[in-house]
């Protein structure tokens, strides 16, 4: 889809809703294709039922961990 939208000479935003960190940590391994990106939604949760993303400096980052790093 991103390169569709560059294709027509769109910007793309990457956003979410409430998730856990399992729909963060996909949407972090496309953020780079992106302009704009709000991944926050796992902040959210009371208890983050897949974490993997860590927040630092205002900044989810994604986990070193295999696959998308989600316990």
């Amino acid at each position: 889809m991103v390169h569709a939208a560059r294709a027509l000479g769109l910007g793309v935003m990457l956003g979410c809703m409430v998730e856990s960190g399992l729909g963060i940590a996909a949407g972090c391994a496309v953020a780079p294709l992106c302009d704009h990106v709000d991944l926050d939604g796992n902040l959210l949760l009371a208890r983050d039922p897949a974490p993997g993303p860590s927040f630092v400096d205002g900044v989810q980052v994604a986990s070193g961990e295999p696959g998308l790093g989600c316990g």
